[in-house]
């Protein structure tokens, strides 16, 4: 689930081509260490409320799917359902992976 966010692999790459020493396990564990930090902050900025996210997802996805019903000839809508139905999307599978 945290691997699917964008800010996952930045944070990543960052820790580790970052310099690290001693022998293989200790280099290991420097880079653990350090994705500790990160890890926490993405895991509180994005996932923290995940329901509330859900929720928001969801209420924007219906708003937009309520539009387009009214103009489905409307490419901008279509487009805008498709990226609010990837997110709701998203979203859900995270919880499902989460409560898992």
């Amino acid at each position: 689930m945290w691997s699917k966010d964008n800010q996952f692999q930045p944070i990543v790459d960052k820790v580790v081509k970052g310099k690290a020493r001693g022998d293989k396990m200790h280099q290991l564990m420097q880079v653990l260490r350090k994705l500790q930090k990160p890890f926490k902050y993405l895991n509180g900025s994005r996932f923290r409320d995940i329901h509330g996210q859900l929720a928001i997802s969801k209420a924007k996805l219906k708003e937009v799917q309520k539009k387009m019903h009214q103009d489905p000839s409307n490419s901008q809508l279509q487009k805008q359902e498709i990226e609010e139905r990837d997110k709701y999307i998203d979203i859900l599978d995270s919880l499902t992976k989460l409560m898992k």
